[in-house]
């Protein structure tokens, strides 16, 4: 069972590439219709990836990720 869940904001994404850049293991870039867009690899993760996933979520200028833990409290 995952620890964390990944939610992401897509729609207000900037496509500036900071998520991507802190954890390509999890983040990639994709040309969506409104331009290119952020997208993680996977939604949930457990105890051993949440450093990275927390790297890639501060480093986003425009707070659209965020981790909530498995009693759906928001982390960041």
């Amino acid at each position: 069972m995952s620890d964390f869940t990944i939610i992401h904001d897509q729609e207000n994404c900037i496509g500036c590439t900071a998520c991507e850049l802190a954890a390509p293991e999890n983040w990639i870039m994709e040309e969506e219709d409104t331009g290119l867009k952020s997208k993680p690899k996977k939604t949930t993760f457990d105890q051993n990836e949440f450093k990275i996933n927390m790297e890639a979520a501060e480093a986003c200028p425009v707070n659209v990720i965020h981790i909530q833990n498995k009693k759906k409290e928001r982390i960041i």
